[in-house]
């Protein structure tokens, strides 16, 4: 097979990966709850197959061109973890809908899907698609109106709409816009990534990739053995943020272990805040 070139699209102007998204919504009349994107497939004639790709799971999947010049999404059968093989599929939708990648060249690799922060511009573009598909902003925007971002409101929506944790717990925090909070997953002693709600950076100023998990944190103290998962801690700020105001010494975290994949999954917040925090423009 050879990656497809000359694609139809959704839209033909070089607008955001959100727009495409809510256009294929509104375009199959899905409305704005939970889908299965493996209908989304039928739906626009695009052929979905899963293939053996490598058992490590590394090649996730990609757009291709069949021999009979049908599109198809192809993705790894090794992808054996629902959610995961979901957000993989709305992923490649979003490669066949944004129109600018329609010269893709190389496979979409597991990094790039599940970190939700890929060095590549396409990948985050294709995330940001698939994010929007799956979990709707406005659909997330009225649930967090009720209750705000933890734990408990990640694992809910995340059964709501068949994606994983992660996903989720990244799709909620990005759209939190008044709640100061943050997810965060490490490994290795070091932080993988940081997703933050716009309120918690402009307060606070977090670790970030590549830098070295604290032994302060719960997440390293939960991996040592020395705390419990999903149970709300308090740490020093220090533990994961460069600068703080000078009245803010302790931060929440709760955390939630992958013991699998040697990792963790930390949720940051504030129990109390003063409100002049939150007016920086």
């Amino acid at each position: 097979m050879r990656r497809n070139r000359t694609t139809s699209r959704v839209g033909d102007k070089n607008l955001s990966p959100t727009f495409y998204a809510r256009e294929v919504r509104s375009h199959l009349n899905l409305g704005w709850g939970p889908i299965n994107p493996r209908h989304v497939c039928d739906a626009l004639a695009i052929r979905y197959f899963e293939d053996d790709l490598g058992a490590s799971g590394n090649e996730a999947g990609a757009l291709v061109c069949t021999e009979s010049g049908r599109l198809g999404i192809v993705v790894n059968r090794s992808i054996l973890y629902a959610p995961r093989r979901r957000f993989t599929i709305a992923h490649e939708l979003g490669h066949a809908c944004i129109p600018t990648h329609s010269d893709l060249e190389k496979w979409c690799v597991a990094g790039d899907i599940e970190a939700f922060r890929s060095d590549r511009i396409i990948e985050r573009e294709a995330n940001e698609f698939a994010a929007e598909f799956l979990m709707p902003e406005r659909t997330v925007r009225e649930r967090l109106k009720r209750e705000p971002p933890s734990i408990d409101v990640f694992t809910r929506v995340a059964d709501e709409f068949g994606t994983s944790l992660t996903s989720t717990a990244c799709r909620v925090v990005s759209l939190a816009d008044h709640d100061p909070c943050a997810v965060v997953l490490s490994s290795g002693g070091h932080v993988n990534w940081l997703v933050a709600s716009r309120p918690f950076r402009r307060i606070v100023d977090p670790l970030g990739k590549g830098d070295t998990l604290s032994s302060e944190t719960a997440a390293a103290r939960v991996m040592a053995g020395e705390m419990f998962s999903n149970v709300i801690y308090v740490v020093p700020v220090e533990a994961w943020l460069r600068r703080w105001p000078s009245n803010m010494n302790t931060i929440n975290e709760q955390v939630i272990q992958f013991p699998r994949f040697g990792s963790t999954l930390s949720f940051l917040d504030f129990s109390t805040i003063d409100d002049d925090w939150l007016d920086v423009d």
